[in-house]
């Protein structure tokens, strides 16, 4: 048992089942009689359609609280619906009273509105799972009722909002529309204040070269040693596939070090999808599956999950937005862009890593991705988060989001350097952004509309051109 609350009534459990022949690790809710076998049936047909661990452990807090609130509070309601709307203005308002009393002894601070919000729908969509499992009204918490006129002309702006930014637009019914439009839940969600999105403050284009020069440098070392000795360029690496190439922080801890071809005239570099993508060539050759993706090729040769779906918080765990990969191999270009110099200044140092400084996993803890730490194990994310840090702060720079000094803005920095070329009017037009941003946009989705890997790179290269820097000196004669 872990993760157990002396003042809940339920309590999170992981629990091993056999599903298809095949052992499945679950997290589940344990309830005085058992496990709440309802709920891990819904989780697990919900994990079968793709829900990720996150998603899961957000139903099963929310599933988790509305047992608790109703072993506290079921004498005080006449029926289960009646319940429901009471614990809905609970998760938001909290249970504590002004006077600082609270009768129930759950002592529930008040939540924001979009947490609410989201608690209250995994209630929803797991009440209503369980009304269509076994047809019993009395499970339906959150039923539907007949929207007033005003309701339904926001739902029918919403609708039309949707299915105009779908992909599968034909596939919309009269019916899907007729419910959407004329039916709203009993308990609807409060809405959220209105907000505008906070600036996006890139990195200081004048302060990535000591960063790399000189916040990376080890302790202790000679300026004159060589570069191996001088710097930790799994870090380097790392920080010039954001600023320079426009990942996001998560995204180079899925790499393979087959995913960076450093060969001359076939210099690419892919970022595949950590369950999806493809297996690399040699393995799906060798062991003559085509098809075999990168969650088989790990389970396969390493025993391991994805650091995807593995446990978030764990050093392993790495996350993924989602963003748009190509229908073939599952993954997406990389395109190096700043001041001339930089492609030939990364892959130097990436063959200088791979053969001089990467540690090789130990026997019995293989791998296959590319950066490690003093182990050989894989590098977390958390690691490089404070070696960054440190390195910021080391340069005399803020190591905060709204001074441009986290990870994240380094990849606002490469959105600017692009952008600026093309209000400057220098021929980068808006599909040429998106494709080398990675970015997914329902209104841009149309395959036929995005620029092909070759285009985007020769325009980025034809517009580098006319950048009147390049990387200092200094930097390539110390290598």
């Amino acid at each position: 048992l872990n993760e157990i609350d002396m003042f809940s009534t339920s309590i999170k459990v992981k629990v091993q089942i056999d599903h298809h022949d095949l052992p499945l690790e679950m997290k589940a809710i344990v309830v005085t009689d058992g496990l709440l076998m309802s709920h891990l049936k819904y989780l697990i047909q919900n994990k079968n359609s793709g829900r990720r661990n996150g998603w899961i452990t957000k139903s099963i807090q929310a599933i988790g609280l509305l047992i608790d609130y109703t072993v506290t509070n079921k004498a005080n309601f006449r029926n289960p619906h009646d319940l429901f709307m009471s614990f809905s203005v609970r998760m938001h308002s909290g249970t504590i009273s002004k006077d600082g009393s609270d009768p129930s002894m759950l002592r529930w601070e008040p939540r924001s509105t979009k947490s609410a919000n989201e608690l209250i729908r995994h209630v929803t969509n797991y009440s209503k799972w369980l009304f269509d499992e076994t047809g019993d009204i009395n499970l339906l918490l959150n039923p539907k009722r007949e929207a007033t006129e005003s309701e339904k002309l926001v739902n029918l702006a919403a609708y039309n909002h949707k299915m105009n930014n779908s992909f599968l637009k034909h596939t919309y019914s009269d019916s899907q529309k007729d419910e959407a439009v004329n039916t709203v839940n009993a308990f609807k969600p409060i809405k959220e204040l209105p907000t505008f999105e906070d600036p996006k403050k890139p990195f200081d284009e004048n302060k990535i070269w000591d960063l790399i020069g000189t916040g990376f440098l080890k302790k202790g070392v000679s300026p004159n040693a060589p570069t191996e000795e001088k710097y930790n360029l799994a870090n380097i690496l790392i920080t010039m596939l954001m600023h320079f190439g426009g990942l996001r922080a998560c995204e180079p801890f899925h790499l393979y070090k087959d995913d960076i071809i450093p060969n001359d005239g076939f210099e690419q570099i892919r970022v595949f999808h950590p369950t999806q993508g493809a297996a690399p060539d040699w393995y799906r050759k060798k062991t003559n599956q085509p098809n075999c993706n990168r969650s088989m090729f790990l389970l396969q040769k390493f025993g391991l999950s994805d650091r995807w779906d593995d446990r978030e918080g764990s050093a392993y765990h790495a996350g993924w937005k989602n963003p748009p990969v190509s229908q073939t191999g599952k993954y997406f270009p990389v395109f190096l862009f700043g001041e001339r110099g930089v492609r030939e200044l990364f892959y130097k140092l990436f063959q200088i890593y791979l053969f001089t400084q990467r540690v090789d996993p130990l026997p019995g803890r293989e791998h296959p991705f590319l950066f490690t730490n003093g182990n050989g194990d894989p590098l977390s994310m958390g690691d490089f988060q404070e070696a960054h840090r440190n390195a910021v702060v080391k340069i005399g720079m803020s190591p905060y989001f709204e001074h441009g000094g986290t990870r994240h803005c380094h990849r606002y920095s490469y959105a600017h350097r692009i952008a600026d070329l093309k209000d400057k009017g220098l021929g980068i037009d808006e599909m040429i952004i998106k494709g080398a941003m990675h970015h997914k946009s329902i209104k841009s989705q149309e395959v036929y509309t995005d620029p092909h890997t070759e285009k985007i790179e020769k325009q980025l290269a034809k517009a580098e051109e006319l950048i009147p820097t390049y990387v200092p000196t200094e930097i390539l004669e110390n290598l």
